[in-house]
């Protein structure tokens, strides 16, 4: 199980905490949402980056070195999507 993922298209970090089929995504803010199981437990958060993003910011997300942080990204059991 990925813990965390990045979809760079989708400029979305997902942060899964449990197991479990979403019944339903709660929205907490701008660019937050929780989805939470048939009987409320939380499943995931996840977290919208704006287009406005800067590049700089998005480097630190996903590295620079494509394959540098694809190596740290598995050995610390992220999956980048989108790379």
């Amino acid at each position: 199980m990925d813990l965390v993922t990045f979809d760079r298209e989708a400029m979305a970090l997902y942060v899964k905490v449990s197991k479990g089929r979403p019944a339903k995504t709660i929205p907490m803010g701008k660019g937050f949402f929780m989805d939470v199981s048939k009987d409320g437990r939380a499943l995931g958060l996840e977290i919208v980056f704006p287009e406005s993003t800067p590049q700089e910011a998005i480097d630190a997300i996903i590295g620079r070195n494509k394959k540098k942080s694809t190596q740290l990204a598995r050995a610390k059991g992220i999956k980048l999507l989108s790379v």
